[in-house]
């Protein structure tokens, strides 16, 4: 699904920060690489994309995030 979505930047997180975005949570973006300034930015858990994050000035808001079966 991430393929569709290839305008958007990627972020990757930490095993931490993956489970913290998987259940709802903002990702600080103090503690993320930013590989660019964007409104919106793919997520990913090593190789795994998570969802989609929304920037704001605070933090980055989870938008999307599909769940596994």
């Amino acid at each position: 699904p991430d393929k569709a979505l290839q305008d958007y930047p990627a972020v990757f997180v930490t095993p931490k920060q993956a489970v913290r975005f998987q259940n709802g949570g903002e990702l600080d973006r103090t503690r993320l690489r930013l590989p660019a300034d964007a409104p919106i930015y793919r997520v990913y858990g090593g190789d795994t994309f998570l969802g989609l994050v929304e920037q704001t000035p605070d933090a980055l808001k989870p938008r999307c995030v599909p769940h596994n079966s």
